[in-house]
């Protein structure tokens, strides 16, 4: 027998107190950005990034109070005017609380709150030209639900697996681009130049977010 079989089976026959109630989740997640001026980084409205977080689970009342730790990265590319190549980067930190209540078997609907610290990137033309990164706090609401499937007998202490939606709204501070400069110092051997770093403006970073994920819980 696998030292996994062993595993699998070790865990189905575990009394529910020997098993702690952690999970583990990989989802998409997005954010629509309305503002004008997202449209200088990006050919649509949609910021995509990969989502990643750990949690664990505490019994309240009726539910659950699921606290959860997350990362999620993503980007985007544009063309501006057809000759000026953009890029924007956003990755980020999240910790948030959820009540999650058990309606039923297959339906668990939960609110969440959670608040974070983002690090935005705005590249213009390549990173040797033009470019900042800017950090700023951020803060998230959102409603969604989960949708678990128990990976073994309905009797057994099997872990879950759960499927997430969720909609909600995520608050920033507008970034500010205004010290975008070349990455990269000049060749050594070479006269120094002068740079000055260019004023860009700012991008407003708020707007609705979801996501799909799947998590496995124990």
């Amino acid at each position: 027998m696998s030292r996994l079989t062993g595993l699998w089976l070790g865990l189905l026959a575990a009394p529910a107190w020997a098993l702690p109630p952690v999970s583990l989740s990989v989802g998409y997640s997005a954010q629509v950005f309305s503002a004008r001026g997202y449209d200088f980084v990006a050919g649509h409205d949609h910021l995509q990034q990969l989502r990643v977080g750990a949690g664990y689970a505490l019994p309240v009342w009726r539910g659950f109070l699921d606290l959860e730790l997350a990362f999620a990265s993503g980007s985007t590319h544009q063309w501006t005017h057809g000759a000026i190549e953009t890029s924007f980067v956003m990755r980020g930190l999240e910790a948030g609380a959820s009540f999650r209540l058990p309606v039923r078997t297959h339906f668990h609907p939960y609110l969440q709150v959670g608040a974070g610290w983002d690090w935005s990137t705005l590249t213009v033309g390549s990173q040797a030209r033009l470019t900042q990164t800017v950090s700023a706090a951020s803060g998230r609401a959102m409603v969604g639900a989960q949708i678990p499937f128990k990976l073994g007998p309905s009797d057994s202490k099997a872990p879950f697996l759960m499927f997430d939606l969720g909609l909600g709204y995520v608050v920033r501070p507008s970034a500010g681009f205004d010290a975008m400069a070349p990455a990269q110092a000049a060749v050594s051997g070479e006269e120094p130049i002068a740079r000055a770093r260019t004023d860009l403006g700012t991008l407003p970073l708020s707007g609705i977010a979801y996501r799909v994920g799947v998590t496995f819980r124990l």
